[in-house]
């Protein structure tokens, strides 16, 4: 059994973590409830014969990662990055096409205000959250023994001879 890398995320408090993680929980959790709405009650007339299953899949996705997210959050298991960075991605791409498939009205005040006030801070706080994890993965320290190939007559050296 591999263990997990604890290092990876931020040194926040445990409680922290646990509220983030119930959260997260939580805004997947509704999504679900959104997306029966949206099967049921979504317009039958739309410039796509399968609107409604587009809308229910980006949603699924979105459940999905956020679940994941708080699932993993408190327990610093590096899963969790990949789902805060996708939840940040479908979160974004969720409020534009929201916003930019509404009709002009109260369609889409109610889309610029979904997405002002839930999906784009939600999203921020996800890129927050996975950001400094990658990022200390994938910076590379010109000085670091991991970092430097190995002899330039090796297969595995990528950068060729020296």
């Amino acid at each position: 059994m591999q263990a997990k890398s604890r290092q990876a995320w931020p040194s926040n408090e445990d409680g922290l973590r646990c509220v983030l993680g119930r959260a997260y929980i939580a805004a997947g959790l509704s999504e679900v409830l959104w997306i029966c709405l949206i099967t049921f009650f979504m317009p039958t007339v739309a410039a796509s014969l399968h609107w409604s299953a587009s809308w229910a899949g980006l949603d699924s996705a979105e459940a999905l990662s956020l679940i994941c997210t708080g699932r993993f959050l408190p327990s610093r298991d590096d899963r969790g990055v990949v789902a805060a960075a996708t939840s940040a991605v479908l979160l974004l791409c969720d409020a534009w096409f929201d916003v930019t498939s509404s009709v002009p009205g109260v369609d889409r005040s109610a889309a610029v205000l979904q997405a002002a006030l839930a999906e784009i801070p939600i999203a921020c706080l996800s890129a927050a959250l996975a950001l400094p994890p990658l990022r200390s993965r994938l910076v590379l320290r010109p000085n670091s023994e991991e970092n430097r190939c190995p002899p330039s007559n090796s297969p595995s050296c990528p950068a060729g001879p020296a």
